[in-house]
C-alpha cells in the first residue's frame, strides 16, 4: 500500500502480471480517485487471468490488446481495408488462386509483425523469434498457470501454427501430440492468455447452421 501511495499521479507499470499482489491496492486507489489515467498496466499476458491474481479490476480498467503490425503499418501507411469495407467498396472473390492474381509473399508471412524482429535480417529474425518463444514459454507460462512439462508447449505451438485458418478440432490435436484432451485444452487456454493463440468464432447463417465452405484461397489486393 505504501508503494502504490508513493507513485506519481500518472504511472506505467510494465510486466504487471508478475506482481498481481498489487491489484487489490490498485483497485482501492482507483476507487478513491475515479479520474482516469492514473495507472497504465502493460504486460505480455492477460493480467486478470494470472494464476495469482485475486482481482479482475472489473469496471475499473479498459483493456486494449496490441496486435502485431499489419502489412500497411510495416510500410508506414495507414491502410485502407477497413475504410473500403465500411464504404461497401470491398468485393471479395473466392476461387482458385494463381500466381498472377494472388502473388505469393512467403517472406511477409515468415517475417511476422513483431517490431523488434522486423529490424533484423531474415536469419537474425528467425533466431530472435525462436529465442523469444523459448523464453516466453519457459518463464511467462508460470505467471499464467502452474505447468510441469514446459517442453510440450513448443510442440503444441508448432502444431497450432501448421493448422492456422483451419476448422478447429481439439481431439485431433491432442491425438497428434499424444496428450489427453483435458491436458491439451489446459495448454491451449494458457496460450490464449499469453496472446500466442486466438480462436475465431464460427460463422452461422440465418438458419443457425454453421457455414462451412470448401477450402480455397481468398485473394485481395487491399492492404
Amino acid at each position: 500500500m505504501g508503494f502504490i501511495a508513493d507513485l506519481p499521479r500518472a504511472i506505467t507499470l510494465d510486466e504487471a502480471q508478475r506482481v498481481p499482489e498489487l491489484l487489490p491496492t490498485i483497485k482501492l486507489s482507483v476507487d478513491r480517485d475515479r479520474r482516469p489515467g492514473h495507472f497504465l498496466l502493460s504486460g505480455c499476458s492477460n493480467l486478470p487471468l494470472a494464476s495469482r491474481a485475486t482481482e479482475s479490476l472489473a469496471g475499473r480498467v479498459e483493456s486494449v490488446q496490441l496486435h502485431p503490425l499489419t502489412e500497411a503499418e510495416k510500410e508506414r501507411q495507414s491502410g485502407r481495408l477497413l475504410k473500403t469495407v465500411l464504404e461497401n467498396g470491398f468485393h471479395p472473390r473466392i476461387g482458385e488462386s494463381s500466381s498472377r492474381a494472388c502473388p505469393a509473399r512467403p517472406e511477409r508471412i515468415v517475417a511476422g509483425g513483431g517490431p523488434a524482429a522486423l529490424t533484423r535480417s531474415a536469419g537474425r529474425a528467425k533466431s530472435w523469434w525462436r529465442k523469444y518463444l523459448k523464453r516466453l514459454i519457459e518463464r511467462d507460462t508460470h505467471d499464467v498457470t502452474p505447468v510441469r512439462h514446459v517442453h510440450e508447449h513448443s510442440g503444441l505451438l508448432e502444431v497450432q501454427a501448421a493448422n492456422t485458418a483451419m476448422l478447429w478440432n481439439a481431439s485431433n490435436l491432442a491425438r497428434t501430440l499424444g496428450l489427453h484432451r483435458e491436458t491439451a485444452d489446459h495448454y491451449l487456454s494458457m496460450l490464449e492468455r499469453l496472446f500466442l493463440r486466438r480462436v475465431l468464432p464460427d460463422l452461422y447463417g440465418e438458419d443457425g447452421q454453421r457455414v462451412v465452405r470448401p477450402r480455397r484461397s481468398i485473394c485481395s489486393t487491399l492492404d
